[in-house]
């Protein structure tokens, strides 16, 4: 699945310099003693019985094998695994396979058929497999019927004519009854992203049946949003009018008749193979594989398949070959479908932004564009632990698709699928490709980053709480107004389509809130850096036993925050920083308005007693979740009345909306305080 925030597409890392957004990490020893990277590079003809390695190197030459070593001993990357494959006329595929570094912190190494999550690059298998139920209803294979009012299944089916209004309501009434399957498919169905409100154990009609709950900031088909909700949605139709769920169809109509036997959905059967590889998060630690604690099916069709190098390149050649296997000859999907789903109806990006790139349109579950005048079908994918990409040229008849074992290694992949690709079309690299001026800007932009274990808070005198009027002086120089105590956010906040969740002041006292301190400050990276015990891994078990204790011992040991537990698939908590005051937009300039306090927010996942081999405890974050990005990032505005926390308001980007409006009209996502 696709990472919180606006979809990261490969030629994005590069234009867009994502790679910015990568922060200063450790590794843990065990990684920075093993220089065991494997030069597996394989060159096959078919793959029927298993790829035979030859002294070949058509696509990952010496020369690359070490450029992608460079760049992943650079980025920190555990494990990366490429597969390339070529079609040519009346020949069999030839495919070369190359990995990299550590399938798990034991020491295995990463091999082709090694397995990771993919991500987002999970979607073109949900498009692709509508695209197939909507064949088999055409040609009368359908083991269902559609409802009366529903004469032909087709992409432009709305989506209310198949499910009741029990189910599918968005909050606008038009959407609702226009809204197609073209459109969900396309993320142009006017429905924000709304990641946060999907709960580790929700189910897929749980969340359809919330959408109603939750706003689209824009009418249908007027701006791209991706969601990956919509996604999730299709799955449903799918398993409703196909008679099967839909893992199993995916099984039946794709993965089988590719012969992608290792591929699957479901991480205990990945993790009973022994192929499948660990995660580690951007802050260098390994973290348990994400669907272990994911045990709804929501994430399913956006994000849930997990597969290989040999076994996606399988995928990206039979789409080269317009659908066809190209090792058996048969048709796996139909032409019509790869054409439909491939072609773009959405720009994404409507103007060159590097010479040797071109604008950038979205389609179902595929974005397009072209690299030095040949032209690309791609999506990438960053799901916790892992990165993925899968991409293929229709004209030129190659595909590639990569992997790595970290979230947060996207441009690592980005720039090694450029040189593949300059490599396998007989291309000299490019001197200074938007690539290498996006690890520039990295590198300059590094040492003034805050690591993503340490997100940012005001540096306050620990010595006395916030209280109303009280002025906060943050790392940058600037101050704060706070408008109310510190404390005086503290409670419980409720929505509708996203739950609720409690927050605690360093100095509440409730069990509920003791217990989420504890938990907080059993982390060295959320402690006051003016405390004792600031920084010291070792102290975990002491700060545990301390959480029977009053209040003042977490008002010196924390960092002033507001700190709660509320597990989304994404996180476990939640952290609320106070932010200094930011400019408004020039339209802001209404005197009346109620005065707001805003945060930025952190979203870890925390490991009180350590993961794998390290037991030190940690806390790790989605790439962008770490509260680093301040007023760009997701945040959260409060309003107060009369020193009364009325509600808070949560973004997830930068300021936008009419300075008119209220908080409460601007936001994603209103919470109510209870």
């Amino acid at each position: 699945m696709a990472k919180i925030g606006q979809l990261v597409l490969l030629f994005v890392v590069f234009c867009l310099g994502l790679a910015a957004f990568w922060l200063p990490i450790e590794w843990p020893s065990i990684l920075n003693a093993v220089s065991g990277s494997t030069f597996s590079s394989w060159s096959t003809i078919g793959l029927r019985n298993g790829p035979a390695v030859t002294a070949v190197h058509w696509a990952i030459t010496p020369e690359l094998w070490d450029y992608v070593e460079s760049l992943r001993t650079k980025a920190n990357v555990p494990g990366i695994s490429f597969g390339v494959v070529r079609l040519r006329e009346a020949e069999a595929p030839e495919t070369e396979f190359g990995t990299w570094g550590l399938k798990t912190e034991d020491g295995e190494s990463v091999t082709p058929d090694t397995l990771y999550s993919i991500g987002s690059c999970s979607k073109a298998f949900v498009s692709a497999s509508l695209g197939l139920l909507i064949d088999d209803f055409a040609s009368g294979r359908n083991r269902t019927e559609l409802p009366p009012s529903v004469k032909k299944l087709t992409w432009d089916t709305k989506v209310a004519s198949l499910l009741p209004d029990s189910d599918w309501s968005l909050e606008d009434p038009y959407a609702t009854a226009k809204a197609n399957l073209r459109d969900v498919l396309s993320h142009m169905s006017g429905l924000a992203r709304h990641d946060l409100s999907i709960a580790p154990r929700d189910d897929v009609v749980d969340a359809i049946k919330r959408m109603r709950h939750l706003k689209s900031p824009y009418e249908l088909r007027e701006k791209f949003q991706y969601s990956n909700q919509m996604y999730s949605l299709v799955t449903h139709i799918i398993s409703t009018y196909s008679g099967q769920p839909f893992t199993d169809f995916v099984s039946e109509r794709i993965f089988k008749p590719l012969n992608m036997s290792d591929s699957t959905y479901d991480a205990v059967r990945a993790e009973q193979s022994g192929k499948l590889s660990h995660g580690w998060a951007p802050v260098g630690r390994r973290i348990p594989f994400w669907k272990f604690d994911v045990t709804g099916d929501v994430s399913d069709g956006p994000g849930g398949i997990i597969s290989s190098a040999v076994d996606v390149t399988k995928w990206a050649a039979t789409l080269i070959n317009d659908g066809v296997n190209p090792w058996t000859d048969t048709s796996v999907i139909p032409k019509s479908v790869v054409q439909e789903t491939t072609t773009s109806s959405t720009i994404l990006i409507g103007r060159a932004l590097a010479p040797w790139v071109s604008l950038e349109g979205y389609g179902m579950g595929w974005a397009r564009w072209t690299y030095r005048g040949h032209e690309l079908v791609g999506h990438d994918g960053g799901i916790m632990g892992f990165n993925a990409l899968v991409l293929y040229l229709p004209w030129d008849k190659i595909g590639i698709v990569g992997f790595a074992s970290v979230d947060g290694g996207a441009a690592t992949l980005g720039q090694a699928a450029y040189r593949i690709l300059d490599q396998v079309l007989g291309l000299a690299p490019l001197d200074h490709s938007a690539a290498d001026a996006a690890a520039e800007k990295h590198e300059s932009v590094e040492d003034t980053v805050v690591p993503a274990e340490h997100p940012p808070s005001p540096d306050l005198d620990d010595s006395a709480p916030l209280g109303a009027g009280d002025s906060a002086s943050t790392e940058n120089g600037a101050t704060a107004e706070v408008l109310a105590a510190l404390e005086a956010f503290a409670g419980t906040y409720g929505n509708i389509g996203y739950g609720s969740f409690a927050l605690c002041a360093p100095t509440s006292t409730s069990e509920h809130c003791k217990d989420v301190l504890a938990t907080f400050a059993s982390i060295p990276s959320f402690r006051s850096e003016k405390h004792p015990l600031a920084g010291d891994d070792h102290t975990a078990e002491q700060v545990r036993l301390s959480s029977d204790a009053v209040s003042p011992p977490y008002q010196t040991l924390l960092r002033p925050g507001l700190y709660g537990h509320w597990p989304r698939w994404v996180s476990s908590h939640i952290v609320l920083f106070p932010l200094p005051d930011a400019p408004r937009p020039p339209a802001a300039a209404n005197a009346s308005a109620p005065p707001t306090r805003a945060f930025s927010i952190a979203l870890p996942a925390l490991y009180p007693h350590g993961f794998g081999r390290n037991t030190t405890p940690f806390a790790s974050y989605v790439v962008g979740t770490d509260g680093s990005w301040g007023w760009l990032g997701p945040r959260v505005e409060c309003t107060v009345v009369g020193g009364w926390v009325r509600g808070c308001g949560l973004f997830t980007g930068p300021l936008s909306g009419d300075g008119e409006q209220s908080v409460e009209e601007r936001a994603e996502a209103w919470f109510t305080r209870e």
